[in-house]
């Protein structure tokens, strides 16, 4: 993996600190992991959004170029990723969140 976990200790606790490059190639860090597998599943998830393009930076807000069109994609209206996400009881959400009963079709196919 392309960074470093490092063990520190707190009041709290036992912590730990992912270090990684940015692909600007500036170094950055994130820390308060309870368990090193924490801290693994952070590093892989962000050695993968830098090599697919995906990368956002948390601490600026700033995405890459590549991404920002995927992202514009996906939030406008009608499109299929907005749509198919569901609540835990299985209706669908709205733009704004709130639920929306299944169709007497749906329903019945369950």
């Amino acid at each position: 993996m392309a960074g470093s976990i490092t063990p520190y200790e707190t009041a709290g606790g036992r912590r730990h600190r992912v270090r990684y490059r940015k692909p600007d190639k500036s170094q950055t860090d994130k820390r308060g992991f309870r368990t090193k597998k924490e801290a693994e599943l952070f590093l892989a998830s962000v050695t993968v959004s830098k090599a697919t393009g995906e990368y956002f930076d948390p601490k600026t807000r700033a995405g890459t170029i590549s991404a920002a069109p995927r992202r514009a994609k996906a939030q406008a209206p009608g499109s299929r990723e907005r749509q198919t996400k569901r609540a835990s009881s299985g209706s669908r959400l709205t733009t704004s969140g709130t639920p929306q009963p299944r169709s007497p079709s749906a329903r019945a196919c369950m």
